[in-house]
């Protein structure tokens, strides 16, 4: 793999306490601290061990990883995806108002019809339910994923719901835009619509979002966002503290046009972000340190991704006419 392609970028060097005009991309495992450049040098001189910032996470990431299969799917322009099963997928287009059913060599299962065109899906962690947004209408449906039917959970009021994504409790979060007044927030919803939790604003008042496109709670409750018009991934803790945003790693100069959509994370912790721009995957750790660059230009416009059981990467393409979703092995 590209050795600039994988270079390392934090937000400060925990010896300096600045933040370098380079990445930081050291790591002292006597004292426990990330180095930039200038103060990997001086340590030099100290009986440490200083190793590169991805050897601390010890990621076992493959050298090169396997686009293991390409699925063409009955659908093009591909928004977004989310595991069924093993070996099946439910997959929307932002040229249908339909939601499908799709195994893993394409074959169509089922095909449920909306009553407007859905924007974003989540799967329920006990795979029973498929939630998903209708913006034209301003509300959130539930789908039944055995019998198709769908209900409707709850309206948004004045806000366009967009990303949405399942709790591991059963509540929802949804990304939410007001085209009129330009701003976003993220609600915790009950399934009856109850708000539980509004993200909007950090510490210091300023807005945390402007339109966050893609949603996910990690494993620690962490709700990780894309943000459309900020280009940035933003985490906030479980109770909305804001923790750190991701700037597409500018440091490196090695992507213009940072275009974050798709969120995923894997059982190490990783978060996995499709950048539609640059058409690839970007790789972050938990604290917003870069890691890694997926498949680099070998990826058409990725929107949507998944990870499934075996930490495998399910990634949507809007590029391609076919509509294909892309699975990738890149773990060890």
């Amino acid at each position: 793999m590209d050795s600039e392609r994988q270079g390392q970028h934090h937000l400060e060097c925990q010896a300096c306490r600045v933040i370098p005009k380079g990445p930081v991309q050291w790591y002292c495992k006597e004292h426990k601290i990330d180095l930039c450049d200038n103060c990997k040098s001086s340590h030099a001189s100290k009986p440490c061990e200083v190793v590169t910032y991805k050897e601390k996470f010890q990621e076992r990431l493959m050298e090169n990883p396997v686009m293991s299969k390409e699925v063409k799917c009955p659908l093009s322009f591909l928004r977004d995806i989310g595991i069924a099963g093993k070996d099946q997928f439910w997959l929307l287009s932002s040229r249908s108002d339909t939601i499908k059913l799709i195994d893993s060599n394409g074959k169509e299962i089922k095909s449920v019809k909306a009553s407007a065109q859905p924007m974003r899906l989540a799967v329920s962690h006990d795979q029973k339910s498929v939630f998903f947004t209708v913006p034209s209408e301003n509300l959130v449906m539930k789908m039944d994923a055995k019998s198709g039917k769908i209900t409707r959970l709850f309206s948004t009021g004045d806000f366009e719901p967009i990303g949405i994504g399942s709790c591991r409790s059963g509540d929802l979060l949804v990304c939410l835009y007001n085209s009129k007044d330009i701003f976003g927030k993220v609600v915790k919803y009950s399934q009856s619509g109850q708000p539980i939790m509004e993200i909007e604003r950090d510490g210091s008042k300023r807005s945390i979002y402007t339109k966050p496109h893609y949603v996910i709670e990690n494993k620690n409750g962490g709700i990780c966002v894309s943000d459309y018009s900020k280009r940035e991934v933003i985490l906030v803790a479980a109770n909305g503290e804001f923790q750190f945003s991701y700037d597409g790693n500018k440091a490196r100069k090695v992507v213009e046009n940072f275009t974050p959509e798709g969120i995923a994370t894997d059982s190490r912790g990783n978060y996995l972000v499709a950048d539609h721009w640059n058409n690839t995957v970007h790789i972050i750790k938990e604290n917003g340190a870069f890691v890694s660059y997926l498949l680099f230009g070998k990826i058409e416009g990725p929107t949507g991704i998944t990870v499934d059981d075996e930490d495998k990467l399910w990634v949507c393409e809007f590029g391609t006419d076919d509509g294909t979703v892309k699975v990738i092995s890149y773990l060890q």
